[in-house]
């Protein structure tokens, strides 16, 4: 999708409508933005604030909780202080670099113009995975540049395949970009980081090893297969 960032408004507005759930796509646009205008400021600013809320070109706004804005300035910006996840939290005007609010409704797009067909060149293994199986798991830790590749790929885009004089294209369904974990993984963290208040090193290895857990990226296409 050809989604972009046009503009800001507060998080309570009634227009226009809020989106609260973000796809992948969606998000990507959103810290592509933030990074670009070196923007920094917290989730407190992002419910309270005439600039907090991104409106994108599909004609929506996207709102988060504090927590989840943190997260989000967080994966931009690292968690190195001041630029942790807490202060993207909670605290107020980390940077004098923050949007300008206000957006135009010219620079809304139709559905049919957002839609898009995004091109990848593969080896052999990668093809035949892609044009056999309906739906395609990519691990961040084994995929990173094919992930980066399709940082745009939503629903009712087109994917094209291509590996040497062989060529498909896929409608894609569905796409998901999530933590690959466990409810084990979940508990561990949990107890041993979370409401861990005594144990520093074991703290800090849970904290490890939830890191370490890759994601995943989660492509559905539809069954039917065009050929081009």
């Amino acid at each position: 999708m050809k989604y972009d960032v046009i503009g800001w408004t507060y998080d309570d507005d009634r227009y226009p409508k809020t989106e609260e759930k973000c796809p992948f796509a969606v998000l990507n646009a959103i810290k592509k933005c933030i990074k670009k205008n070196n923007y920094k400021f917290s989730g407190e600013e992002h419910q309270n604030m005439s600039y907090g809320a991104p409106v994108l070109n599909n004609g929506k706004k996207y709102s988060f909780s504090r927590r989840g804005w943190g997260e989000i300035m967080a994966q931009v910006w690292g968690n190195d202080n001041p630029f942790s996840y807490s202060s993207f939290t909670d605290a107020l005007s980390l940077s004098k670099q923050v949007p300008k609010s206000g957006y135009n409704i010219q620079d809304f797009l139709s559905k049919k113009q957002l839609k898009e067909i995004i091109e990848i060149n593969v080896n052999d293994e990668i093809y035949n995975y892609f044009t056999k199986n309906s739906i395609i798991y990519l691990y961040n830790n084994k995929n990173e540049e094919l992930i980066e590749t399709l940082n745009y790929l939503d629903n009712r885009d087109k994917l094209l395949i291509k590996n040497k004089n062989k060529t498909k294209i896929r409608s894609v369904a569905f796409v998901d970009y999530r933590l690959n974990d466990t409810e084990e993984d979940r508990i561990d963290f949990y107890k041993n980081y979370v409401c861990n208040t005594t144990d520093n090193e074991l703290k800090k290895n849970a904290l490890q090893k939830w890191q370490n857990i890759p994601m995943v990226l989660i492509i559905k296409f539809r069954t039917r297969k065009i050929k081009v």
